[in-house]
């Protein structure tokens, strides 16, 4: 079962993980808070380049990724529409979508969320 990791002590996070668990139908994901204890197992097995990454990550069985690209890979296991979203979202090409990503995440906490 792929494994999504995140920043538990982010609201915007927390909401953006129960947004991907409201959308998970088929209950294809196992969401973990990064800083948690399960998530401290998980992320022993993380390739040493994806730790310093300010980001959501996702596990499979045989490979991690981060960033944008985490993103699309999250989005491509939900329902069509959202695989149809990542898609279009995957031919911008990476660095773009990157550096995207890289800017939300450095302002993160400091967006206004619903239980802010």
């Amino acid at each position: 079962m792929p494994v999504i990791i995140f920043d538990g002590f982010c609201s915007s996070c927390n909401r953006w993980a129960r947004w991907i668990e409201n959308r998970d139908y088929k209950s294809k994901f196992k969401l973990i808070a990064q800083d948690s204890e399960e998530g401290n197992l998980v992320m022993a097995e993380c390739p040493e380049n994806l730790r310093k990454h300010d980001s959501v990550l996702l596990a499979t069985e045989n490979r991690w990724y981060s960033r944008s690209t985490a993103v699309c890979q999250i989005l491509w296991r939900l329902s069509l529409f959202w695989k149809i979203i990542g898609s279009m979202l995957w031919m911008i090409p990476r660095p773009f979508r990157n550096l995207v990503y890289d800017l939300y995440a450095a302002r993160r906490h400091r967006l206004p969320t619903a239980d802010s």
